[in-house]
């Protein structure tokens, strides 16, 4: 997985591809843009793309934007609970250290960034 080089409110770079909406970055791709049907809630609903990759990696970085104003919903965090899924969820910077951690570790993980609010 790619380390994050930059990461500022509405812009995060990997290696040189910028981003500047918010995305998904999986083992063997990124999802750009990614949206929520309900904005600033994260449901199960709209990861449904990636949940055979969720179940597979079982760690899940969550960043909820730099004043952390995305929520999670209680069935995600239910499902994520139920099948074992280690995550991590806070404010977007906080979220781009751990992945870079945890990259820097040889990890493999989903993670998904709220790249404002």
């Amino acid at each position: 997985m790619q380390k994050i080089i930059s990461l500022e409110s509405g812009l995060l770079r990997l290696d040189n591809r910028e981003y500047a909406q918010d995305l998904i970055i999986v083992p063997n791709r990124i999802i750009c843009p990614w949206r929520r049907k309900k904005g600033h809630l994260l449901q199960l609903d709209d990861c449904i793309e990636i949940k055979d990759e969720m179940l597979h990696y079982r760690y899940i970085v969550i960043g909820c934007g730099f004043q952390s104003a995305m929520h999670i919903s209680k069935e995600f965090f239910n499902w994520m609970k139920q099948n074992g899924i280690l995550y991590f969820y806070g404010n977007t910077a906080d979220a781009g250290e751990i992945y870079n951690d945890a990259v820097g570790r040889g990890k493999d993980m989903i993670a998904m960034f709220h790249l404002t609010c």
